[in-house]
């Protein structure tokens, strides 16, 4: 028992000792150094002095924090200007980038420095700091390899998409379009100056132009437009169908498209265009109480901008206006036959009550009557009868059922609704059972037709 605890004293002191390193409020190891001060001035080195609270963190988190900040204050002494012939300054004019530019470039630069080194450090209580610098004359040397061998590589990724574009084969050629731009993205304020078939060319414009010039080359069409659809009817196949290409009727596949469309009904929001360069519009129906819809397909520039990993170039990608093309649709009101078999206690009718109150309610949903089943989108069938209930000396009392069935074109169940024990009231069981179909045209009026939009006409 005696050694188990001390044992344990042991280990509650250790742990103790080992907590006296994220302590508050601890004192200076030395003297405080001129550079903490006053920032050191040299026309050799680039400077960086940073700082980091100790407080909480290990010796390692806390001498690590400040060397990134001092790398941040030493990459903010190097200056990023916008050469009048580069790339940025066409973007800065279209696009004011700029800004968005030198931040990324800024956050780049701290990832990719090499060559500096650490002049000194200092515990200054509470906090640590870290003095750092890098010569001036071996970061342009460094740069300067590095910029050769990014142009290089984009050269032979920029002479590659020309083929590609050459041969239609355009989703490919902006993949290396885009990879290419993306090699030069730290170098795209500056020259880049290089040689292509004996003419001297700045590559960072030439690639971006390429790019601008190959997404401008897609064209979007269809056999028709616009487009006449008969609402909530299934719509044909090939009346939503689009095809891509690149202006000389060679078609391109594999591109994403975004869809917008006015009405509702579209399936979903994404296609790409596929190995015929068709694009099939997922739209089965259109429900809709306007004359004029609109579908508008265009490229998918966020998801071409999630070819590279570069954050600069998916924002440059974004802001490049997209190929748009626009369907317009012309809805038109469904045809529908009526059809009804009315009984008064078992026997036919002489008046078509439900007939006439189906046909009130398709003039006031501007639907067409179409005087044949054949010539029909649409046939509502109405079945109903009248039977005597339970009746005293005062009156008389009948029951009504009836059936509303709606078939389509092709004689396919959409629709069927039972109304069944709907009272009248008179002092005959005829007037009863007039009474009684007075109150399934008010159901009629008021409900069954609104069920069957909902459910044949609408989404």
């Amino acid at each position: 028992m005696k050694n188990i605890a001390i044992y344990s004293l042991f280990i509650l002191l250790t742990a103790l000792s080992s907590c006296s390193i994220f302590k508050n409020g601890s004192k200076p190891s030395e003297p405080m150094p001129d550079w903490v001060s006053q920032r050191p001035q040299t026309g050799m080195y680039y400077i960086g002095v940073g700082s980091a609270n100790k407080t909480g963190l290990s010796p390692n988190a806390y001498s690590q924090n400040a060397k990134n900040a001092a790398l941040n204050d030493l990459s903010s002494d190097i200056s990023v200007n916008i050469s009048s012939s580069s790339v940025m300054s066409t973007l800065e004019t279209d696009y004011n980038l700029s800004e968005n530019y030198q931040r990324t470039i800024k956050a780049s630069s701290n990832k990719s420095l090499e060559g500096y080194e650490v002049v000194d450090t200092w515990d200054g209580g509470d906090y640590y700091w870290v003095y750092i610098r890098m010569s001036k004359m071996a970061y342009k040397e460094q740069k300067a390899r590095k910029k050769q061998a990014a142009i290089k590589r984009a050269k032979e990724k920029f002479l590659q998409a020309k083929n590609l574009r050459n041969n239609g084969s355009i989703y490919q050629a902006i993949h290396m379009q885009i990879d290419a731009i993306s090699d030069l993205s730290e170098y795209l304020a500056e020259n880049t100056n290089t040689s292509i078939e004996n003419e001297n060319i700045d590559l960072g414009t030439a690639i971006y132009r390429n790019l601008v010039q190959t997404i401008n080359s897609i064209e979007i069409k269809s056999k028709e437009n616009p487009v006449s659809i008969i609402s909530g009817k299934n719509i044909p196949a090939e009346k939503m169908t689009l095809e891509v290409n690149n202006g000389s009727g060679k078609t391109l596949p594999n591109l994403p498209f975004r869809l917008s469309f006015t009405g509702s009904g579209l399936l979903e929001n994404k296609l790409v265009s596929d190995q015929n360069g068709k694009l099939q519009i997922p739209l089965n129906k259109i429900y809709t109480n306007n004359q004029i819809e609109k579908i508008t397909a265009e490229l998918d520039m966020l998801s071409l901008s999630r070819l590279t990993k570069d954050i600069f170039i998916r924002t440059l990608i974004k802001k490049i206006p997209p190929p748009t093309y626009s369907l317009q649709i012309q809805v038109m009101s469904p045809t529908v036959f009526v059809e009804s078999r009315e009984n008064n206690l078992g026997r036919r009718s002489e008046g078509d009550i439900l007939y006439n109150a189906m046909l009130q309610a398709m003039a006031k949903n501007n639907m067409r009557l179409s005087n044949t089943a054949d010539a029909a989108d649409f046939i509502i069938r109405i079945e109903s009868d009248t039977q005597k209930a339970v009746t005293n000396s005062y009156q008389k009392t009948t029951m009504l059922d009836y059936t509303i069935t709606v078939l389509d074109e092709d004689k396919r169940i959409l629709f069927r609704k039972n109304e069944n024990k709907v009272e009248g009231y008179g002092n005959s069981y005829e007037e009863a059972s007039e009474n009684a179909y007075q109150e399934g045209v008010n159901l009629i009026l008021r409900k069954n037709f609104d069920d069957i939009k909902r459910s044949v006409f609408s989404q």
